[in-house]
């Protein structure tokens, strides 16, 4: 009777840790967003409930007259099965939710929160490692700096609420209208960058006025059942041989600033190298 009694009580232990160890798993399959990993936690869900189900036969066909230390040994397996599968699901959705966390740590380090696109930071860092990318490979890589026109009449006009919305529609804006190999990147207030590899100085010409031609077709509703147009300029530059970031950003710049300067709402393709004191008077 003691025999039996020990068991029983294995048994129910050991189902015990073993159902307990379905909450994680659960919990596992709703937030797990692969397919292959949701099978295969899936395919674990069902592996523990068979194995609650072969706890129970073995305690109902466990012959009454099984050796002592076998009864013993066969116990002590079902209770350390059991914890050690509820502490694998345990420890992998902690490890997940450790994961996600850091994730989305990541991602507010690197990307602007009005606009849901990259910030400068990342610019930084991805420019400079494209910019060697191009260096070694000879494929071309091409910016764009995007200006949004006025827009500070539209800050002091309809206020800053609208100004955002009209920053978070640009953005989405962009990052519709470019590859998926493409980075979007929000430079600063109403200035946006476009790093596009392996994009000629023609291909990141029809890409801005694909860009400017959405932007002019955008539509903002305001309060007083007005709706807000806006216009953007568009400075492009390739990588050339005698370039560095800076020379390459610049020259950017200053197509910007040509845009601007002869009309706004146009694409401007920089030239040959930009004068850096000129550069500086443009950007006081």
């Amino acid at each position: 009777m003691l025999i039996l009694d020990w068991i029983t009580l294995s048994v129910v232990s050991g189902v015990g840790f073993l159902a307990i160890s379905l909450v994680p798993i659960v919990q596992l399959l709703r937030i797990t967003r692969s397919r292959q990993l949701r099978r295969a936690w899936l395919w674990l869900a069902i592996m523990v409930v068979g194995f609650i189900v072969g706890y129970l036969l073995l305690a109902e066909l466990l012959p009454r007259d099984t050796d002592v230390v076998l009864i013993n040994l066969i116990c002590v397996i079902l209770v350390m099965g059991g914890v050690f599968v509820m502490s694998v699901a345990v420890l992998a959705l902690r490890t997940a939710d450790d994961v996600a966390r850091l994730v989305h740590l990541e991602r507010e380090v690197v990307i602007d929160p009005l606009t849901a696109v990259y910030n400068r930071r990342y610019f930084s860092e991805q420019f400079e490692r494209e910019f060697e990318l191009a260096l070694r490979t000879g494929v071309s890589l091409s910016l764009l700096v995007i200006d949004l026109d006025h827009f500070k009449k539209v800050n002091d006009t309809h206020g800053h609420a609208i100004g955002d919305r009209v920053l978070a529609v640009v953005a989405a804006i962009l990052s519709e209208r470019v590859r998926s190999s493409d980075i979007v990147v929000r430079y600063g207030g109403e200035e946006f960058v476009i790093l596009a590899r392996a994009t000629s100085p023609e291909v990141a010409a029809r890409l801005g006025e694909r860009v400017l031609s959405a932007v002019r077709a955008m539509k903002v509703s305001c309060p007083g059942n007005c709706t807000l147009s806006i216009t953007a300029s568009v400075g492009v530059a390739s990588q050339e041989p005698y370039d560095t970031r800076e020379t390459l950003f610049d020259r950017a710049d200053a197509a910007l600033f040509e845009a601007k300067r002869s009309g706004r709402d146009r694409v401007v393709v920089g030239g040959g190298v930009c004068d850096d004191r000129s550069m500086r008077e443009r950007r006081a």
